[in-house]
């Protein structure tokens, strides 16, 4: 799901095949790590993965399907990610995007925008 995702921003196969590694999701992660989707008509199209492993907990990937972008999906997992971390003390979250693999840091808070990328 998260290479279809990236795949609609119109990055080339190659840019894609090289990121493989970083948009496959192990799966001992999702037993280790919080992990919660969005469905449609008993489907997934969409999901978001924190690491509670990482100081402060980063977000590892938020994903929806490119016929699903627009209907507020992202935005929703992404609040719930927030709650959940939250709810676990965490006063900041890390999001290390592809393909500037900057690091950003928001408040645990519903409205965390905009952020301020920090290296």
């Amino acid at each position: 799901m998260a290479f279809k995702s990236k795949a609609h921003w119109a990055y080339t196969a190659r840019q894609l095949e090289a990121w493989r590694d970083d948009l496959t999701t192990p799966a001992d992660a999702l037993a280790s790590h919080p992990t919660f989707v969005a469905e449609m008509s008993g489907r997934v199209v969409g999901f978001v993965q924190l690491n509670p492993h990482a100081a402060p907990w980063r977000l590892e990937s938020l994903s929806v399907l490119p016929e699903c972008m627009g209907l507020g999906l992202g935005k929703a997992l992404l609040a719930h990610a927030l709650d959940i971390a939250r709810a676990a003390g965490q006063t900041d979250i890390a999001i290390a995007p592809i393909p500037t693999r900057w690091v950003f840091t928001c408040p645990a808070a519903p409205a965390c925008w905009p952020m301020s990328p920090r290296r």
